[in-house]
């Protein structure tokens, strides 16, 4: 797959896994929502209607992060890749994205990889 990332959006040359929904490919922007919650993130198409609105919880990745990076886990040649965390600009402490238990315990067996702007 082929993937490009600029500030908070993705363009992907497949379609990807999100917790509960299997987008095609394409350009979407995460952001978090707008709330006190800082849990909420969104998924937006280019043309600003929304994908999803999702729970997360903190997660911490390795290096200093300075640029946007997305963590996505390989599931086999027949499946898509799901879309896992998200990590803002400048900041080391991202969202990984809740899935429900089962679908999980399947992504645990995949190989996982995040993709820095520009790779």
């Amino acid at each position: 797959m082929r993937m490009t990332g600029v500030n908070r959006q993705f363009t992907f040359s497949q379609r990807v896994q999100i917790p509960g929904r299997v987008p095609p490919a394409g350009t979407y922007r995460f952001q978090l929502a707008d709330s006190n919650d800082r849990r909420l993130v969104q998924i937006f198409r280019q043309d600003q209607s929304r994908v999803a609105t999702l729970y997360s919880i903190p997660r911490v990745r390795d290096g200093r992060g300075l640029d946007v990076a997305i963590a996505l886990v390989n599931r086999g040649a027949n499946q898509p890749q799901a879309v896992v965390a998200w990590f803002f600009v400048g900041e080391r402490q991202g969202h990984e994205l809740l899935y429900p238990r089962q679908e999980k315990q399947e992504l645990a067996g995949g190989t996982q990889k995040t993709f820095v702007s520009g790779d």
